[in-house]
C-alpha cells in the first residue's frame, strides 16, 4: 500500500477547510463537458460581425448540447482577446475578463460574453498569471514575494466572477501538475515550492468566497494531476523521489475542492488492448486516488473529483475515426453505471483538432475537424451520448494496416522502391495497404510541421486507389523529418494513421 505522506491533519485545518462540493450534476449535459484550448484555428471566419475565436469556439461546445466548458484564462491570450494594456498586479486575471478600466467600469470583453452566455453553467477555468507562464513558483523566496500576489489575483478574479455572474459556477484550476513540475521532478524544493504555488491559489478562491457570502454564484479551486504511477510505481508507493507524484505529494498537503485527473495515463490502455474496460480501469485509477487522499482528507468522496481532460485522437495510430468514436461512447455511457466511480464532471479534449503544430499523429482530438469546422464521428456520438442515445458508427471503416508482432502501431504505409519498407525520402512514392478504403473518392492526408498536403486522384503522381490500396507520390514540399500519413474515405472518415520517418 502507498505510504502516507507525513503531512499532519492539523496543517491542513489551519489553512482551512475545502467547502463541501456539489453533489454531481444529474444530467450529462451539465456533467460532461468540452476543452477549447490549443485547437486549430484555420476554419475560423475573420469578418467585422464574427465571434472572437473565444467565443466561436463556445458554440461550437453549444452545438454538442453540453453546457459546461473549460477554458484557458491567464498571460498566454491564446484566443488574441486580452486587454492592450493589464499591468502585473493583483487585478490582473480580473482585467482579461472585465476589460483594461476595471474596476472604474467593465468592458464587453470576450470572456464577459462568454460567462453571461444563458447557454452554459459551469466553467473550469485554467487560470495562469504571468508569474505563473514564467514558473516563478520555482524560485527561492515565492512564499514571500510571490504567493501574496498569486492569492490576491486570484482573490479578485473570484470576486468578480461571483458578483458579475450569479448562478454561474466557476471551478480555478493548473494544468497537469506531473507534467509542469516534470523538468524539476528530480529537485525535492521544487515539490514544495509546487505546494506553496497551490496554497496561494487556493488561499485566493477560499477569500473571494470570503469577499461574497452569501452569493449565488459558486466559485471552487482544484488541483489537476496526470500521474496515477510514475516510472512503473505506483504513487505514494516509497518514499523515492522518481515514484514521487502531485497526487501523492501535493494533494494530501493542499486544501483544494476538487482534485482533477487528466486521464491520459489510464486511458492508454486503449492503444494495446481495445477490449480493455473503460469503466474498470478509471475506476481503479480514481479509486486508487482517493484511498491514498483520504489518508490526509477523510472527508473527500468521489464527488470531489473531475477527470480533467479525456479524448482519442482520430488518427492515432491504433485508433481511426470510428474507433475513437466508440471509445467516446464507452467512456459516456460508463459513468452511468451504478458501480461507477461518481466523478462531478468529465471535460472531453477537445472541441476542434488540436493546433497542427503540435505532435502529428496525436492532433486529431477534435468534436470538429480542425480543417473545415464540420463535426466528426466522435463529435456524432458526445452529442448522441448527451441526449441519452447511442451513434450508429458505419461498417467498414478505412484502416492501414498493422503491424506483424506489434499491433500497437501501424505499418501499411511502405516504399515500392525500398523493397516494400517503410523507408522515404521527402519525394519517395507510397503504397498504403489497409481496408475498407473507399474504391474512389478517397484523399491521403499528409501533416508535417503545421502543413497539410491532401493527395487526390485529381492532383497526385503514381496515383491508384481500391479498397486494399492506395499509391501515390508524397507531395512536394516536404522536408526530412517526421510527417504522419492517413486515408480519408469517400465517405470522410479518418483511418487510422502512420508515422513517416523521411531521411534526406
Amino acid at each position: 500500500m502507498p505510504k502516507m505522506p507525513e503531512t499532519p491533519r492539523a496543517a491542513l485545518l489551519a489553512v482551512g477547510l475545502a467547502l463541501a462540493v456539489p453533489a454531481p450534476p444529474a444530467d450529462s449535459a451539465r456533467r460532461f463537458g468540452v476543452y477549447a484550448w490549443g485547437f486549430d484555428d484555420s476554419s475560423y471566419p475573420v469578418c467585422p460581425t464574427c465571434p472572437d475565436r473565444l467565443n466561436w469556439a463556445a458554440d461550437k461546445v453549444a452545438a454538442t448540447g453540453s453546457r459546461t466548458l473549460r477554458v484557458y484564462l491567464g498571460a498566454r491570450d491564446p484566443y488574441h482577446v486580452n486587454p492592450l494594456f493589464n499591468p502585473e498586479d493583483g487585478g490582473f486575471l480580473a482585467r482579461i475578463v472585465a476589460g483594461s478600466s476595471y474596476p472604474i467600469f467593465a468592458a464587453d470583453t470576450a470572456y464577459r460574453r462568454l460567462f453571461s452566455d444563458p447557454r452554459f453553467d459551469t466553467y473550469l477555468l485554467t487560470v495562469y498569471s504571468p508569474a505563473d507562464e514564467r514558473g516563478d513558483w520555482l524560485l527561492g523566496d515565492y512564499r514571500r514575494d510571490g504567493a501574496p500576489l498569486e492569492k490576491e489575483q486570484i482573490a479578485q478574479l473570484g470576486s468578480l466572477l461571483l458578483d458579475a455572474y450569479p448562478g454561474k459556477t466557476f471551478i480555478l484550476l493548473n494544468w497537469e501538475g506531473d507534467n509542469a513540475i516534470r523538468g524539476h521532478a528530480d529537485e525535492p524544493a521544487a515539490w514544495d515550492a509546487y505546494v506553496a504555488w497551490i496554497r496561494a491559489r487556493t488561499a485566493g478562491v477560499r477569500a473571494a468566497r470570503a469577499r461574497a457570502p452569501g452569493s449565488p454564484g459558486r466559485i471552487f479551486s482544484a488541483l489537476e494531476f496526470n500521474l496515477v504511477q510514475r516510472n512503473g510505481v505506483a504513487c505514494g508507493a516509497d518514499d523515492a523521489l522518481p515514484h514521487r507524484c502531485i497526487l501523492d505529494f501535493v494533494g494530501p498537503r493542499v486544501d483544494v475542492d476538487y482534485y482533477s485527473y487528466s486521464a491520459w495515463q489510464t486511458l492508454d490502455v486503449k492503444r494495446t488492448n481495445p477490449a480493455a474496460s473503460l469503466k474498470g480501469e478509471l475506476k481503479a485509477s480514481l479509486g486508487f486516488a482517493l484511498d491514498l487522499l483520504r489518508r490526509a482528507r477523510p472527508e473527500l468522496g468521489p464527488a470531489n473529483f473531475l477527470l480533467g481532460e479525456f479524448g482519442f485522437a482520430r488518427t492515432a495510430p491504433r485508433y481511426g475515426e470510428c474507433r475513437a468514436a466508440a471509445y467516446v461512447e464507452e467512456l459516456l455511457r460508463s459513468f452511468a453505471a451504478r458501480d461507477a466511480f461518481g466523478v462531478s464532471y468529465a471535460i472531453f479534449w477537445q472541441v476542434l483538432d488540436n493546433s497542427p503544430t503540435q505532435q502529428a499523429d496525436w492532433v486529431a482530438y477534435g468534436l470538429f475537424r480542425g480543417a473545415d469546422g464540420g463535426l466528426t464521428l466522435p463529435g456524432a456520438a458526445f452529442r448522441a451520448a448527451l441526449l441519452g442515445r447511442r451513434t450508429g458508427l458505419p461498417e467498414g471503416c478505412p484502416r492501414i494496416n498493422g503491424c506483424l508482432g506489434d499491433s500497437g502501431n501501424s505499418c501499411g504505409a511502405v516504399n515500392p522502391a525500398a523493397d516494400w519498407l517503410p523507408r522515404f525520402t521527402p519525394e519517395s512514392d507510397l503504397a498504403i495497404f489497409g481496408a475498407n478504403f473507399s474504391p474512389a473518392g478517397n484523399v491521403v492526408q499528409v501533416v508535417q510541421n503545421g502543413h497539410r498536403y491532401l493527395l487526390t486522384a485529381d492532383a497526385a503522381l503514381a496515383w491508384h486507389e481500391s479498397r486494399g490500396q492506395i499509391n501515390a507520390t508524397l507531395p512536394p514540399g516536404l522536408v526530412p523529418g517526421i510527417a504522419l500519413v492517413y486515408v480519408t474515405d469517400a465517405r470522410g472518415l479518418d483511418s487510422n494513421g502512420q508515422l513517416l520517418d523521411l531521411e534526406p
